[in-house]
């Protein structure tokens, strides 16, 4: 891992973070509440992963009693703007599909020239200027951010990484930070449009893996950024479910529960499988062999689709399916999302009060979900909307998180199931990247920098 200039550090290992967090996070927030520090939490509503590690970050802050301390930025200015540069290509030229390797290097040459990258930084420097007005209008009506208090800027997405930097500059006060979370484990001019070329030193960028750091030093040379390979941005609640399992408090599953997720846009070709493998297992839906929870998300089309065939296949009423109502929107979606996950939903608790819901595995569409670290849950992807979803499926299998579903019949999902069910996992923290904000504190402590 390469250090940063300015403080000539190199992140502690993910494994030495994790023994000390407590610790960590113990004097990450006595440094907040006695610097009275803003957090500054942003992102955008382009689809539900961004949001989703936004939130993520709101809930865990809070979790630490500093919710008095946030301020939450979302914008919708990326929707139009949220593909990146080898899924535009993609959905121009759908044969090229069958040829990635030969776009990605087309897409290597060309952000490896000047003109390339003068293009690219130009375009996210177009976009944090939006970011900008869209934070400032925020902050300016803010009766909880304190404009002369240090600040810790928080960003999920390059839009609003920029915009960051840029007001990081305006306010020049040297106990600001900004931390970057980038998702995905990008690559070539799709790396460099998804992050920042920082023009402050107080700068963390968290990154999927190693891979993608040494693609962001070879974009960004001169980048001083504190560069965590932390991968990408996961519930806190796994991280104490490790605790539980290393202390005998967690029993071995007795149900083969799973839950289905869905997107931040809606897919009807993904709803198409999912409904295909219920019809293809309808007995043994009923039986009880798998429990599931459906979430259609925000999804009003989705919910309705679901529920039209549990009506028709009996399955409506049945003790081992339930489906969700759509939320009103995609927030309270996705804080939806994480109640199922930290186990806080009540609806969910309350139907399967008798033997509590503890899913195994998560059916999605690829994204974030087969990169998370869900500690012991296997990501099961039978889909994939877009060509950086497809690399994302791809890392996730190499990781031992995920399953390449997309070539399975739904007919067979249940047995491939069953398989995973029966099998032993037990895997490697792949994501620390919730706790990126005690490397603030570390890289101010002379005593635990490397």
């Amino acid at each position: 891992m390469i250090s940063s200039e300015r403080y000539n550090f190199i992140p502690p290992s993910s494994e030495n973070v994790f023994e000390k967090r407590n610790e960590l996070l113990n004097n990450f927030v006595t440094m907040v509440r006695k610097k009275k520090a803003n957090i500054v939490i942003s992102t955008t509503v382009a689809g539900a992963g961004h949001l989703r590690q936004a939130i993520r970050l709101c809930r865990f802050f809070s979790s630490l009693e500093l919710e008095n301390r946030i301020i939450f930025v979302v914008t919708d200015r990326t929707k139009k703007r949220s593909f990146s540069i080898s899924d535009i290509a993609f959905r121009v030229y759908p044969w090229l599909q069958k040829k990635h390797y030969r776009i990605v290097e087309l897409l290597r040459l060309l952000m490896n020239t000047p003109l390339g990258a003068r293009i690219i930084d130009k375009q996210v420097e177009e976009m944090a200027k939006q970011g900008e007005q869209d934070m400032m209008g925020v902050l300016e009506n803010s009766e909880i951010f304190n404009r002369e208090n240090p600040t810790i800027f928080i960003a999920t997405h390059s839009m609003l990484a920029g915009a960051s930097d840029r007001i990081l500059k305006e306010r020049n006060n040297p106990d600001d930070w900004v931390i970057e979370f980038v998702p995905d484990p990008w690559e070539g001019s799709d790396l460099r449009s998804m992050t920042v070329h920082p023009h402050h030193s107080n700068w963390i960028t968290v990154l999927h893996d190693e891979n993608t750091v040494e693609e962001y030093r070879r974009i960004r040379p001169n980048s001083k950024a504190i560069v965590a390979p932390w991968g990408t941005l996961s519930n806190a609640i796994y991280l104490e479910r490790r605790r539980q399992l290393e202390l005998g408090e967690i029993k071995k599953r007795k149900r083969m529960d799973v839950i289905v997720e869905f997107s931040g846009n809606y897919i009807p070709k993904y709803d198409k499988k999912i409904i295909s493998f219920i019809l293809a297992n309808i007995k043994r839906i009923s039986s009880g062999e798998i429990r599931l929870v459906i979430d259609p998300m925000h999804h009003e089309k989705s919910y309705q689709n679901f529920k039209d065939v549990l009506e028709r296949v009996g399955l409506a009423d049945n003790p081992n399916v339930l489906l969700l109502r759509n939320e009103i929107d995609i927030v309270e979606a996705v804080n939806r999302r994480e109640d199922v996950l930290e186990g806080k939903n009540c609806e969910v608790n309350n139907y399967f009060k008798e033997e509590p819901f503890d899913p195994f595995a998560v059916i999605a569409k690829g994204g974030e979900v087969p990169l998370e670290d869900r500690f012991d849950m296997i990501a099961f992807c039978p889909f994939a909307s877009v060509p950086h979803e497809v690399k994302d499926i791809i890392v996730g299998v190499k990781e031992g998180r995920a399953i390449d579903a997309r070539q399975i019949d739904p007919s067979d999902w249940m047995d491939e199931l069953r398989k995973l069910f029966e099998e032993e996992r037990s895997l490697p923290i792949a994501s620390l990247a919730i706790l990126a904000p005690v490397l603030i504190y570390i890289a101010q402590s002379d005593s635990l920098k490397s």
